[in-house]
């Protein structure tokens, strides 16, 4: 069996709890839908690949990573009050989407897309919180490698798993 390094194609199932390995589950991949990813690329969370080093199809893992080697602790700078105008949205759609709990689709002056999460709606502006939405805990994962194998050289060409492209210009 092949062990878990660089440029090969990773899947894994697991389970992924916040504060404790019982915590709340945020997260299940089944064994039918694994996660897969070419190792080492820089595709996952250097923590969560270095658990995995080494690791062969069967075995099973458990590991913490901790906030600071995960997605970092809350930084408030990326808390911001935005003014209703910001979202250039029919009435409708604004009633609809701007909801506390909602993950909004967000573009800046430069063309970068990213996504924010409402935390507050007030009549003059809304808080929208562009941290990470794991940002500020601890990832508490318990899995299983379900494949490891050599990539294909169209997934290597591309970075993805299960890529098969002719017209993305990654030849």
């Amino acid at each position: 069996m092949i062990p878990i390094s660089s440029n090969k194609v990773v899947s894994v199932s697991y389970e992924l709890h916040i504060d404790s390995f019982d915590g709340r589950l945020v997260e299940q991949v089944s064994r039918e839908h694994p996660l897969s990813f070419i190792f080492n690329t820089g595709s996952m969370l250097p923590s969560f690949e270095k658990n995995l080093a080494g690791l062969k199809v069967g075995n099973s893992f458990t590991f913490q990573i901790p906030c600071s080697e995960a997605y970092g602790e809350i930084n408030p700078e990326h808390i911001i009050n935005l003014p209703h105008s910001a979202f250039q949205l029919n009435d409708e759609t604004k009633t609809r989407m701007l909801r506390v709990g909602n993950v909004v689709p967000m573009v800046d002056d430069d063309g970068h897309h990213f996504h924010g999460r409402i935390i507050e709606v007030a009549q003059d502006f809304v808080t929208v919180d562009f941290n990470h939405i794991m940002a500020g805990f601890d990832l508490f994962f318990k899995g299983e490698v379900t494949e490891v194998r050599e990539p294909t050289a169209e997934e290597l060409n591309s970075g993805q798993v299960g890529h098969s492209c002719n017209h993305c210009g990654k030849h």
